[in-house]
């Protein structure tokens, strides 16, 4: 089941999420397994990201969709929501991730952190 969740995600990624505020895809093709991909967020606030959005990089895990992925900010941010490293989610402090859900899939965990972002104005740390 878990490459079939992937696959049907893969699809909607290539669709695009909504109005546009966040993308993701596979991060590399050939990755049969899908574990790798990439997410973009598009920048609210025009000031603390690079270029004006942020990147992410996601690893789906064996359990995933039962457990969630592994996400990841590419550039350190000061911003709650974020294990000591400041670039690892940390889901338990991420309104709509608190508790996971299978059903859950990227395209969610990246509007919630959408509304995160508008809410708390990460500022960079380089």
């Amino acid at each position: 089941p878990r490459n079939f969740v992937l696959l049907r995600e893969l699809e909607q990624a290539e669709k695009g999420i909504g109005d546009g505020r966040c993308s993701y895809g596979l991060k590399y093709p050939d990755d049969a397994m899908m574990y790798r991909w990439d997410g973009t967020i598009f920048d609210p606030h025009h000031s603390s990201s690079e270029n004006g959005f942020y990147s992410l990089e996601i690893y789906c895990g064996d359990e995933y969709p039962k457990k969630p992925p592994t996400v990841t900010f590419t550039q350190p941010l000061r911003m709650s929501g974020l294990h000591d490293d400041m670039c690892t989610v940390d889901f338990s402090a991420i309104d709509g991730l608190k508790t996971w859900k299978s059903s859950y899939g990227m395209a969610h965990v990246l509007k919630c952190l959408y509304s995160h972002i508008v809410k708390h104005k990460p500022r960079s740390l380089r």
